[in-house]
């Protein structure tokens, strides 16, 4: 007979987390909100206490909460602004790793599903990318379930789960990172099958990040490989160059480098210094009834929850890499950064979830090996 435990439970969630995105475009974000509250009551209701979560990291964590509660204060009363959407979308993460710390075995859950879920991961992020490939091609470019119809930058390349490309090709590679870290067996049809997903997901998105991330995975895989080290390694960075140089690509050239350049430094001298009054809108973020835009994570974050926090969360992250205990959850943790100077790509939704069960793996693996 099946029976419902917190480890169940928090797969469902993270089986469910993919779809939010989809979900808040097409119906609600009121009902992804109201389901992801539900899972989180019953995972309440299903708790089994455990320690998982130190006094030095359990502080840590109140004193990144107390950031986002200062931001949120000073927002109110110095511009009469509610940042209570930023505060959720960059502090979700906490909210999951406290619960998850204390309410859910995160080694029997590992031990259960972990490597499991990151094969469906891949096969969705695949197969809703495909489709959308295939709507294209047949001229039905409008049947994508994330198409925004004022988003016409994006026209021509499917969306897939995220509606984002550089977060579709971001995610596919580091959930392959995973999966090569997490694999349990030696089945080498599996892991390859699941490679030739990665590679055509990839060239399907068309993304400059994505092919950044790719290049770093086949470096991150061969690169115990005397042949691969003193050969191919050169061989992709001057490839790479040849790109830059030439223009082939127009998401990985010296146009669209230098134009990502000027962009920055207009967004940052003139959106983000000019509303920057005083060293509290530096530490807690400036108006927020100012629209600025998303296309530099860090900047972003800065701008909407304060350096405090910025400074704060990148600490933990770090520290995350840090503890990973080998070289593929190191990657796909430093890939997630380096794609997040561009995209949010460390919060959206299935991140929240899984990033706080990482951090409670690698920061516990000493000890669970023992």
């Amino acid at each position: 007979m099946y029976k419902i435990n917190n480890i169940e439970l928090t797969y469902i969630l993270l089986l469910f987390m993919p779809f939010i995105a989809i979900i808040s475009h097409r119906l609600s974000s009121l009902i992804a909100y109201v389901a992801i509250a539900f899972f989180i009551l019953l995972l309440l209701f299903f708790k089994s206490k455990q320690n998982q979560v130190s006094k030095l990291t359990l502080i840590y964590s109140v004193l990144m909460l107390s950031s986002l509660y200062l931001s949120f204060i000073y927002q109110q009363l110095e511009y009469s602004f509610n940042n209570l959407y930023y505060i959720q979308f960059f502090g979700s993460q906490l909210l999951f790793f406290l619960g998850f710390g204390v309410f859910v075995n995160i080694k029997s859950f590992i031990i259960v599903h972990l490597e499991n879920l990151f094969e469906i991961i891949i096969f969705l992020i695949f197969g809703f990318v495909l489709f959308d490939f295939i709507m294209i091609n047949i001229g039905m470019m409008t049947s994508q379930l994330m198409f925004m119809v004022d988003a016409s930058s994006y026209y021509g390349k499917p969306l897939g789960l995220f509606g984002q490309f550089s977060i579709t090709s971001t995610y596919i590679v580091v959930f392959y990172m995973l999966h090569l870290s997490f694999k349990s067996n030696t089945n080498k049809i599996k892991s390859i099958i699941l490679f030739f997903l990665t590679t055509l997901t990839v060239l399907l998105q068309d993304s400059g990040t994505g092919y950044i991330v790719y290049m770093f995975l086949i470096i991150t895989i061969f690169y115990k490989s005397i042949v691969f080290r003193y050969l191919t390694i050169p061989m992709i960075f001057f490839i790479f160059i040849f790109f830059v140089q030439s223009n082939l690509i127009s998401k990985i050239s010296y146009d669209y480098f230098n134009y990502l350049y000027k962009y920055f430094d207009e967004i940052f001298t003139i959106v983000y210094m000019n509303n920057v009054h005083s060293i509290i809108d530096f530490l807690f973020g400036i108006d927020g009834n100012y629209i600025f835009p998303i296309d530099f994570g860090p900047l972003f974050i800065i701008s909407k929850v304060g350096f405090l926090y910025f400074i704060l969360y990148s600490i933990a992250i770090f520290y995350m890499i840090y503890k990973a205990p080998d070289r593929y959850i190191k990657m796909a943790i430093f890939l997630l950064v380096l794609s997040n100077i561009h995209y949010p790509t460390l919060f959206y939704p299935i991140m929240n979830v899984l990033l706080p069960i990482l951090f409670i793996y690698v920061t516990n693996y000493k000890q669970w090996r023992n």
